[in-house]
């Protein structure tokens, strides 16, 4: 392919490791996990209490990655196998202070099916061992072609799968501590389009392509406290975890003066830092078939996004996504019909984690409110059947970036931000 001018497009493909050659200004920073971006649903039966109280539930396997110490309730040996389906949706309108042009960028639809494994095992009366697979961080943002922000993202994949090994041991009757090693896989792919007009003038765009991963390690710890037998209280912490993203960034249709105008923004070693939280909850049981359920959490987003740069001359330039951090509060239910069905239902709020001046858009987030509700039911001895449902309010995001000579001025608002999972589950008891 060649441009009006005449001047052909190179294709350029350089390797990351762990610096690369970045002009982008989404920073390829963009990625984590507890309010902002984060989801709570790991396709386990608390989804349908919007995960209100879910370190004091306590009550199957899944609570080897929610609280291991919660595993020494678990008379025995369980499995829980579950799977969830999720669909973003979300529409981008622009206002009249954007100078970017292009569409609005539409209605944008993405689903993703999100798996989860969890196993108990036990050891002595006291001891408890698990195991857990999830993935936390499943989904993806993709603009269309020609919307107004193009220069800024046009799309952004992440994808996190956690192993997560856990022991839980009963201290006393009323005390159980537990410790969990979170070992991460993360993905990243993003996209931006190269304003080659800048240069060429009445060029077509360019693509800037870039695909990144690295293993993450983290910790966990939990207590459970039993006060009576009506009542449980759970309590976690989760450590951060740092990554040192490899991998490539293709250019594909981009001129050389846009190539070298980026080569100036020298090198990143882009590190990320997912962060730590913590959490507490409350179970307890009003009678013996109705139970309330509540937890309040934090997340600390204040470092997540910093970024270094070595300029050319050698000199470093530190950047910050300017996150703040966020705290959560939910509220459940539980009311048992008989002795094998079992209703739920819960709501959740998740605080902002940015403010509109700070948005960017490939990470769009703003507070969420869920709405969840489910049903339980015993189909023979040892065998539970789970269905829930969750919807996610996520705003409604307005986004008003600073001018830049290479992209303009991108501002307007994301309307009808929504997500919603629908899960099911099986715990083999």
């Amino acid at each position: 392919m060649r441009f009006p001018s005449g001047i052909a497009a190179p294709r350029v493909v350089r390797r990351v490791a762990p610096g690369f050659l970045v002009g982008l200004a989404c920073a390829l920073s963009a990625f984590a996990q507890g309010g902002a971006i984060a989801v709570k649903e790991v396709a386990t039966p608390n989804l349908g209490e919007a995960y209100a109280g879910q370190t004091a539930v306590a009550d199957n396997a899944s609570t080897a990655y929610l609280n291991p110490a919660g595993m020494t309730r678990l008379a025995g040996s369980e499995t829980l196998i579950g799977g969830q389906v999720a669909a973003l949706g979300v529409h981008f309108q622009p206002n009249s202070f954007s100078t970017m042009k292009g569409s609005d960028g539409g209605d944008i639809r993405e689903y993703a099916l999100l798996p989860g494994t969890y196993v108990v095992r036990r050891l002595t009366d006291r001891l408890r061992a698990g195991f857990s697979f999830n993935a936390p961080i499943g989904l993806s943002l993709d603009y269309s072609e020609d919307w107004v922000g193009r220069y800024l993202s046009r799309h952004i994949s992440m994808a996190i799968l956690e192993f997560h090994p856990s022991v839980g041991v009963r201290v006393n009757r009323w005390l159980s501590l537990g410790f969990g090693g979170a070992i991460q896989r993360a993905s990243l792919t993003q996209k931006q389009a190269g304003n080659n007009s800048l240069f060429v003038p009445g060029s077509p765009d360019g693509l800037i392509h870039a695909r990144h991963h690295d293993w993450g390690f983290g910790t966990q710890y939990g207590a459970l406290i039993e006060p009576s037998q009506r009542t449980r209280i759970g309590v976690t912490y989760r450590s951060y975890i740092k990554y040192v993203m490899q991998g490539t960034i293709e250019m594909e249709g981009v001129t050389p003066a846009l190539a070298a105008r980026l080569a100036r923004n020298g090198k990143s070693d882009n590190r990320m830092r997912m962060p730590q939280a913590a959490d507490v909850s409350l179970y307890h049981d009003v009678t013996d078939r109705f139970a309330l359920l509540t937890d309040v959490g934090w997340t600390a987003w204040r470092h997540f996004g910093e970024k270094t740069y070595t300029l050319p001359s050698g000199a470093k330039n530190t950047v910050h996504r300017k996150w703040r951090d966020t705290f959560r509060i939910g509220l459940g239910m539980r009311r048992k019909l008989n002795n094998r069905h079992m209703l739920q239902a819960g709501v959740s709020y998740d605080s902002n984690p940015v403010s509109y001046w700070d948005r960017t858009p490939d990470l769009p987030v703003d507070r969420q409110i869920r709405y969840a509700t489910g049903w339980q039911y015993i189909w023979k001895p040892g065998l539970i059947l789970g269905f829930a449902v969750s919807y996610a309010n996520l705003g409604a995001a307005r986004l008003d970036t600073p001018y830049n000579p290479m992209q303009g001025k991108l501002a307007g608002k994301y309307e009808l931000a929504r997500l919603p999972f629908v899960s099911l589950t099986m715990q083999f008891k």
